[in-house]
């Protein structure tokens, strides 16, 4: 198209501006700032009413490049307008001063878009591979169903919540989510969260659940783990500013808040960078509620750790009348063996049995793990035997509160 002379009106305003036509204080303030100001909210309250509208990642993603072409299409066409009603501006006997400021803005606006060229790279191709269905985390997860136990294995990248979504509209049996994952988009996590609550399903953490998976971890009524790590750190996105990720870890921050967890446990886990990780203890992640139930298969393995070392360390003294001689794991069961240096037949049973349960009781459950694992199903069961291997007495703790 054949360059019109600044001092030509179309009619059209937008040519009009961009050809330096219009007067500079419209150019400036009107284009340049007004009309820029209100791109920029326009496309930011759409972005943000497609996302709360529950949108797929693909659509968000598509819109936010859309968002980001607009702006930088309106920020061009600002600047070359203002340039050029700059001088034409002077041509028509106005301010220097004032043309040379409206130029040195248009600069400083430039600068500062080049200034974020990398990181607008990075992001709009990451857009565009999510808006593409091409992510860059790969494939989506495995998920498989058995006997009422959901799998997920692998990155939660694009489509793992629609497989997810399909698995249960299949099997509507589903109360149990095992996830081993270490991580992926926030977006698909929040998704599988939603659905994991919906059908107040219990979770499992696999060998390992990392970064986004927690969000899907701790959407369980009851949340266990097969003894890997869990890990924690900040969310990231390719390309986005300092002030971007802030509001992204506010959201985090705030989604962790909602399950509860303290906020001296939050502050740590996102107090690790993206390319870091905080592995906490299981006994930190039962403290702070990350996990708050143990799956039956870890009780099995415990007691049969457990009983192999009393039985190695046996027989053990428990006071001056009391021995602890053996144990034996049965399941979800753990059997104690005592053997106390009297005969039964010069004791009072009821009260031997009611002092041995109070202190059996209060020793099992002051330690930190015992009421979590009673409530998990776990059963410990005391039997006393006197000198002569007679029953004293034999009862079972399977709660902290009262013994049977």
């Amino acid at each position: 198209m054949a360059y019109i002379q600044p001092t030509e009106r179309t009619g059209n305003y937008i040519f009009d501006h961009w050809n330096g036509a219009q007067p500079l204080a419209q150019s400036y303030w009107i284009n340049g700032s007004l009309i820029g100001v209100l791109a920029t909210i326009g496309t930011t309250l759409a972005v943000a009413w497609l996302s709360e509208s529950g949108a797929s990642i693909q659509s968000a993603s598509a819109a936010v490049l859309a968002a980001t072409g607009i702006l930088l299409t309106v920020t061009l066409w600002g600047a070359v307008g203002i340039w050029r009603s700059s001088n034409r501006h002077v041509g028509l006997g106005g301010s220097l001063g004032w043309a040379n400021a409206a130029k040195a803005m248009v600069v400083l606006s430039g600068l500062s878009v080049l200034g974020q060229a990398s990181n607008l790279a990075q992001s709009t191709t990451e857009l565009a591979g999510l808006a593409t269905n091409n992510d860059s985390m790969g494939p989506p997860a495995s998920v498989r169903v058995a006997n009422g136990l959901l799998r997920i294995d692998g990155p939660l990248s694009l489509g793992t919540a629609d497989a997810v979504a399909r698995a249960m509209a299949d099997q509507p049996n589903v109360q149990t989510v095992e996830i081993n994952s270490p991580g992926g988009r926030i977006g698909e996590a929040r998704e599988i969260a939603r659905m994991v609550r919906e059908r107040e399903a219990d979770t499992v953490a696999g060998r390992q659940c990392m970064s986004a998976c927690t969000v899907v971890l701790l959407a369980g009524l009851h949340r266990s783990s097969v003894g890997g790590g869990v890990g924690f750190h900040q969310a990231s996105f390719p390309g986005l500013s300092v002030a971007e990720l802030h509001e992204m870890n506010a959201e985090m921050r705030q989604s962790y808040v909602n399950a509860g967890l303290p906020g001296r446990f939050i502050d740590q886990a996102l107090a690790r960078g993206p390319d870091d990780m905080w592995f906490p203890d299981e006994p930190e992640l039962f403290a702070a509620g990350v996990l708050n139930s143990m799956t039956r298969e870890r009780i099995i393995d415990d007691n049969l750790t457990s009983a192999q070392a009393i039985r190695a360390k046996a027989p053990t003294k428990v006071d001056n009348l009391i021995i602890l001689t053996s144990a034996k794991a049965s399941g979800m069961k753990l059997t104690f063996t005592y053997q106390a240096r009297v005969d039964r037949s010069l004791l009072d049973l009821r009260e031997v049995g009611n002092k041995l349960k109070s202190g059996a009781q209060h020793d099992i459950c002051q330690r930190p793990m015992a009421p979590m694992l009673l409530r998990s199903g776990a059963i410990y069961e005391h039997e006393y035997l006197d000198q002569n291997g007679a029953l004293i007495t034999r009862y079972q703790i399977t709660a902290c509160d009262t013994p049977r």
